[in-house]
């Protein structure tokens, strides 16, 4: 079946597997990235993780990838991809003492890149994350913003409840357990919010494996002829207000928070579309991420049975 992923994780896959290709956006318009350190951190902002500890989930991640951009952004890395990152110094921007460092990051597993000062210390999922920055294991991690302003929480079932409440809903109006809003992390100091990061690409593509295309093409094409009606219905109906409603109540959001996701959100006219030159900038962060190959050829990554590649960047529309 095909799968939606961020264009960092689908291009990876693509670009190091022969039997997935890309076949469409969902989402043309690029992801928010919260920057979160600890509630008693000394950074304030996002200048001073140069030469930090970044927590992420797992290599290759969107809060790996993300932060190679945050540094990318923040104009730390090197001109020529690959060049020796600078010693860390006894600047404002080096890590003091009581920062995390490599040495207190516990079990986790440390890594580095080339040319990019910052450590990247993998603590696996957003409990993680929050705990390894309050406990000081790392300096900030990234996550997108709408879901690390609010924690949810669903409420306990007995017995195989539980196994139905993980399930996705059976229609698209009636998830079968909604959660609970609780506190927002920010709001609550549980995090300190520093910065925020806009991603340079969609944040969402639409994969498919080989296999399946080679069977049924056609099949896959009507999928994103589908996606598109549910995507224009869904859009239509911040006109009347129903979508921001099924929003807040199917995801425990605020009204306000609601409003604000809507402001970030695009859908292509045509899921179809694949564009060429946001494809190219994901590309090359994921090689300053040493994550594909240098050479990839962004034909190889497309079926063109289903996906219309163009030249314009809607990322950036």
């Amino acid at each position: 079946m095909p799968r939606i992923g961020s264009c960092a994780e689908a291009a990876a896959i693509a670009g190091g597997n022969d039997g997935v290709r890309l076949v469409g956006t969902y989402v043309e318009a690029p992801l928010t990235w919260a920057v979160s350190a600890g509630a008693a951190s000394r950074h304030t902002s996002v200048a001073s993780l140069q030469y930090g500890a970044i927590g992420i989930s797992r290599i290759g991640s969107g809060s790996h990838v993300m932060a190679v951009v945050m540094a990318e952004q923040a104009g730390w890395l090197p001109p020529a991809a690959g060049a020796a990152a600078e010693a860390p110094s006894s600047s404002s921007n080096s890590r003091s003492s009581s920062s995390s460092s490599d040495d207190n990051a516990g079990d986790a597993a440390v890594s580095r890149l080339p040319g990019v000062p910052l450590a990247f210390v993998t603590l696996n999922d957003f409990r993680g994350l929050r705990d390894g920055v309050n406990s000081g294991r790392a300096d900030a991690f990234l996550w997108e913003t709408f879901t690390t302003k609010v924690r949810l929480s669903r409420p306990r079932l007995p017995g195989n409840a539980l196994a139905a409440a993980d399930r996705p809903p059976h229609g698209p109006l009636s998830p079968p357990v909604l959660p609970t809003r609780t506190q927002p992390y920010h709001d609550s100091k549980e995090l300190r919010r520093i910065g925020e990061i806009r991603a340079p690409w969609a944040a969402f593509m639409v994969a498919a494996r080989a296999d399946l295309l080679d069977m049924d093409a056609k099949a896959v094409q009507r999928l994103l002829a589908a996606v598109n009606v549910a995507t224009a219905r869904f859009s239509a109906g911040t006109a009347t207000g129903a979508s921001q409603a099924y929003v807040a109540k199917t995801f425990g959001q605020q009204p306000a928070d609601v409003e604000a996701w809507f402001r970030t959100v695009r859908y292509p006219a045509d899921a179809h579309v694949v564009s060429r030159p946001m494809l190219q900038t994901c590309l090359d962060s994921l090689r300053r991420a040493r994550l594909v190959p240098d050479a990839v050829d962004i034909a190889s990554l497309v079926d063109a049975r289903v996906a219309i590649v163009t030249d314009l960047d809607i990322s950036a529309a």
